[in-house]
């Protein structure tokens, strides 16, 4: 199905970026790397993860959090481009680098 195959290249894609820009910056990625387990979201965990949340939010990069210390993207393959990925994830990593 496409839209299953988008979102696994959807979340693929996240918990690369997340490796590359965000792993220096002390966070993880909590979600299973197999796809079958992960569903259409990404887990990513770090100690402010809350305080991140609410300024990505305000930069309209939407996520949720959970506690303790995750942001949960959602990856919806019918409205979530790859440009949005890497977007929404670029903006995390500036707010860490600050």
């Amino acid at each position: 199905h496409a839209n299953t195959a988008k979102s696994i290249r959807l979340t693929e894609f996240a918990i690369e970026l997340a490796h590359k820009l965000l792993a220096p910056q002390g966070v993880t990625v909590g979600s299973p790397r197999d796809a079958a387990r992960r569903g259409g979201h990404v887990a990513l965990v770090h100690e402010r993860a809350r305080q991140l949340t609410i300024a990505l939010a305000e930069r309209d990069v939407i996520a949720d959090f959970r506690a303790p210390d995750v942001i949960r993207i959602g990856l919806s393959p019918l409205t979530t481009r790859f440009a949005d990925v890497h977007a929404g994830l670029s903006t995390l990593k500036e707010l860490l680098d600050h």
